[in-house]
């Protein structure tokens, strides 16, 4: 069962509580085991892993924020990236930074990935990646994490730009995603998406997540 019905259902009883092991054994320990059908490694997988400190982050096209200390080659590098976006776990988009990268005349959008962004798909996927790859074990933890505001802002923004992809009525392919920032890197938008309408016109759909928590 997914941990979000798992919490629906616990919350009926007066209080939201998950067995770990969902977030341990039916997303972590999965995606690092698996790892090892492609030729991986668990424990190169799982340092790649403890690196992700946020459902939504910056990295620069060399992937270094989540290789740091590694030392793997480019191109073992990008079988680790291959296999995280093949996961549907994780999405790497990359920017436009200037408006000539966008093309209304012959319908064309051509994003750089000098600077990327790491979007973690599914919230509990990024509880498990984040707690289990530090050690955690119990679902105290995942209160404790998700009671800071900042995982709270980013992980909201995740969503937001993940759901693009699975909208019915436009079904955006993932290369058809990106975001958008300045030459001096400021972000504009949290995430940018482009794709053909039926008469073959080239529709531009940005998107900013804003995050706040309000007393009810």
């Amino acid at each position: 069962m997914h941990p979000i019905y798992e919490a629906i259902k616990s919350q009926r009883n007066g209080e939201i509580t998950i067995p770990f092991a969902r977030y341990s054994d039916d997303i972590f320990n999965l995606l690092v085991t698996d790892s090892i059908k492609f030729g991986l490694s668990e424990d190169i997988t799982k340092q790649i892993l403890s690196t992700v400190n946020l459902p939504s982050m910056r990295l620069s096209c060399s992937y270094g924020t989540l290789t740091q200390n590694l030392n793997l080659r480019r191109d073992d590098v990008e079988k680790y990236i291959s296999y995280l976006r093949a996961s549907g776990l994780f999405s790497f988009l990359p920017n436009i930074s200037s408006p000539t990268q966008i093309d209304l005349d012959s319908a064309r959008v051509t994003p750089r990935k000098d600077r990327l962004k790491l979007i973690v798909n599914d919230p509990a996927a990024f509880i498990a990646v984040y707690l289990c790859s530090r050690g955690a074990i119990k679902f105290g933890q995942v209160k404790k994490l998700l009671s800071d505001e900042r995982v709270r802002e980013h992980l909201f923004e995740a969503v937001i730009i993940s759901h693009l992809r699975y909208m019915p009525l436009i079904r955006i392919a993932p290369e058809n995603m990106g975001y958008i920032i300045t030459e001096d890197e400021e972000e504009l938008v949290d995430g940018f998406a482009w794709y053909l309408d039926r008469s073959n016109r080239l529709v531009l759909l940005a998107v900013e997540a804003k995050y706040t928590q309000k007393d009810v």
